[in-house]
C-alpha cells in the first residue's frame, strides 16, 4: 500500500501526459496548425498558425473569404469587390477604407506588406513578379489557378477553407450552392435546351464566351445551350464578328448591364444587319448585371438562378424574381 501511495503521483502525472499527447494528436488530425494546403495545380504551402490578417487579392476569394471569416480576418481586399456592378458582396467591403483595398497586383509587393499579411491569396492571372516576390518574403502565399466548371468552385471554397481553419463552414457554403444548383435543375428538368449566347463589348469589340469560362458553366446549369460551344466549338472569351452572330442565331443573347440602358444591347442593336437575329425578333436580347457573367465562386448559383428565370421563364410563372 505504502509502495502505491508513492507510485501514485508518478501514475497520475503518467496519464496525464499520455492525455496530452493523444490531445494534440486528435488536434492535428482534426486540422491545427502548422498545417498544408495543397493547389489544385499540384503546389503546396505550409501555413503556420491559423490566419488573422488574410489579404485577399482576387475577386473570387473576397467573396468565398467574407462568406468563411467575415471582415474581421480580412486585412485588405479588392477594389473590384466594392463595385456592385461586379460584386456581389460590396455592401460587406464599404467596411473597408480605401486604403485597405487593392486595385492591382501588378507592383503591388510593397502595398501587400503594409497590410501585415500572414497569408495572401493571390491567382494565376494575379502579376507573376508580384507572386514571386511575395513567395520570396516567407508569407504564406496561395494561388488559386482554376475557376470555369462548377468542381473548381467548390474546390477552391473547400481549399480556402482549409487554409484559414473554416472547413466546416466551406463544407456548408458548398452544400447549400449545391442545394440551390439542384432546386433550379428540377425545375429546367425535361425543358427544351435555349439557345444562348453572350455578347459583351470591349473597347469597341464585341466579345462571346465559350467553352472553360464560367458563363458556360452556369448556362449549362441553368438549362441552357452556349452556342458559342455546340455550335461553334470556341473556348474562352473570343472576338465576334456580326456575321458569325447571326449564322449562330441564338433563341437568347445576354449582355451584361441594366435593362436597356445597357451600352451593350444598345451597341449590339445598332450593329447593321441585326435584324435578322432571332432573339432580337422575339426581344430576347436581355441585359444582366455583369456580376452574373463571371460568378466565380459559390453566388455562380446565384447566376444559375437568374439565367434560369430568363431562359426558361414559364419554368417560374407567377414567381416573383429575388
Amino acid at each position: 500500500m505504502l509502495v502505491l501511495r508513492r507510485l501514485l503521483p508518478s501514475l497520475l502525472l503518467g496519464g496525464l501526459l499520455l492525455l496530452v499527447i493523444i490531445h494534440a494528436r486528435v488536434a492535428r488530425a482534426d486540422g491545427s496548425y502548422p498545417r498544408t494546403v495543397t493547389f489544385a495545380d499540384g503546389q503546396s504551402i505550409v501555413i503556420p498558425r491559423r490566419p488573422q490578417r488574410i489579404v485577399s487579392a482576387t475577386l473570387v476569394s473576397d467573396h468565398i473569404l467574407l462568406a468563411l471569416v467575415g471582415p474581421e480576418r480580412l486585412a485588405a481586399v479588392t477594389r473590384y469587390a466594392a463595385d456592385p456592378s461586379n460584386s456581389f458582396v460590396s455592401d460587406l467591403v464599404r467596411r473597408f477604407p480605401p486604403t485597405r483595398q487593392l486595385w492591382q497586383t501588378e507592383g503591388a509587393t510593397e502595398l501587400l506588406l503594409t497590410w501585415g499579411p500572414d497569408l495572401v491569396i493571390l491567382a494565376s492571372y494575379s502579376d507573376p513578379a508580384t507572386i514571386a516576390q511575395m513567395r520570396d518574403t516567407g508569407i504564406p502565399v496561395l494561388v488559386l489557378s482554376h475557376f470555369s466548371s462548377l468542381e473548381d468552385v467548390r474546390a477552391n471554397i473547400r481549399t480556402l477553407g482549409r487554409a484559414v481553419g473554416e472547413e466546416r463552414k466551406a463544407e456548408r457554403l458548398v452544400a447549400e450552392m449545391d442545394r440551390r444548383l439542384a432546386a433550379v435543375a428540377r425545375r429546367v428538368a425535361g425543358r427544351p435546351k435555349v439557345q444562348v449566347a453572350s455578347y459583351t463589348v470591349i473597347a469597341g469589340r464585341p466579345f462571346i464566351e465559350g467553352a472553360s469560362t464560367s458563363f458556360d458553366a452556369a448556362i449549362r446549369a441553368a438549362g441552357g445551350e452556349n452556342v458559342a460551344v455546340t455550335a461553334a466549338g470556341y473556348q474562352g472569351p473570343v472576338t465576334l464578328s456580326m456575321e458569325r452572330l447571326l449564322a449562330l442565331d441564338p433563341e437568347v443573347i445576354l449582355v451584361p448591364g441594366d435593362g436597356e440602358e445597357s451600352p451593350d444591347r444598345r451597341f449590339l442593336l445598332s450593329r447593321p444587319g441585326v435584324g435578322g437575329l432571332r432573339a432580337v425578333r422575339s426581344g430576347r436580347v436581355l441585359a444582366v448585371p455583369s456580376r452574373y457573367f463571371h460568378a466565380i465562386s459559390h453566388h455562380i448559383a446565384e447566376s444559375v438562378e437568374r439565367f434560369a428565370r430568363l431562359i426558361h421563364p414559364e419554368a417560374f410563372a407567377g414567381e416573383e424574381a429575388p
